[in-house]
């Protein structure tokens, strides 16, 4: 059975992690983005394309970050023990974030375990999956909710989603800052959503273990945070406020 105990933060602080991949130009990089935002995260997510992200992960741990590698059922399934086995080369600690049914879902775990010996496992769902299928805490150390905030979306639900959860949850992130549907800025309620999310961390410590905001551009919206500046300087400050910064590979 796995320890879960060991992956709690700082009860008054949170992990907090970016996805950057979409990015483009300075901000691609871990230094760009931090030097844009003013802040610092404790990890880093990349996703599983067609080869393991090796020089992406080398990056993570030369910067002091912990990688969150994800996994989706777009991997292809007989190669995930060939993925487990480049991933427990060097014993390094690293998040294994998993979306999919549950076969696929215990498959993975069962690969990775065999092959790695500091590795925490994250179960993805969506925040509108209220009816998914918990993997048990002999599966799943974390769950990762990932919640897109758009202009008119009630993001108010991410704190029973979060409540009603059996492990510490993370959130993956992304807030809405424009909007191709009628070319207009929704900087005010992006800041808004911003703020209570992140100061959710307050009501409920126990549960919330960290937020990983993530950077794209989807179906004509911008969720880069670092794209207007008065967004980055409020994520900025409250990852400053947040994060945990005694948060270290110890702790796998």
């Amino acid at each position: 059975m796995l320890n879960s105990v060991i992956c709690r933060a700082d009860d008054k602080k949170l992990v907090c992690g970016a996805y950057i991949e979409k990015n483009t130009g300075e901000a691609a990089s871990i230094a760009g983005y931090e030097r844009l935002c003013g802040a610092s995260s404790n990890i880093y997510l990349i996703s599983i394309k067609n080869t393991y992200p090796k020089d992406k992960i080398l990056e993570c741990y030369a910067n002091g970050k912990i990688p969150m590698l994800l996994i989706s059922r777009r991997y292809n399934l007989g190669s995930i023990a060939a993925l487990a086995q480049a991933a427990g080369e060097y014993d390094l600690p690293m998040y294994i974030c998993i979306k999919g049914d549950m076969t696929y879902y215990k498959y993975c775990v069962d690969m990775f375990r065999q092959k790695t010996k500091r590795t925490k496992f994250v179960q993805s769902v969506m925040l509108s999956d209220t009816c998914y299928e918990f993997a048990g805490r002999d599966y799943a150390d974390l769950l990762a909710i990932t919640a897109t905030v758009n202009e008119n979306s009630d993001y108010a639900s991410l704190y029973p989603a979060i409540s009603g959860a059996d492990v510490p949850v993370m959130l993956n992130l992304a807030v809405c800052g424009y909007t191709e549907k009628d070319h207009s800025y929704h900087t005010f309620d992006a800041i808004k959503a911003l703020n209570y999310i992140y100061d959710i961390k307050a009501n409920m410590p126990d549960k919330l273990f960290g937020i990983n905001y993530i950077n794209i551009r989807a179906n004509g919206r911008n969720y880069d945070i670092y794209a207007e500046q008065k967004l980055r300087t409020v994520y900025g400050g409250l990852v400053c406020k947040w994060k945990d910064t005694a948060f270290r590979t110890e702790s796998f």
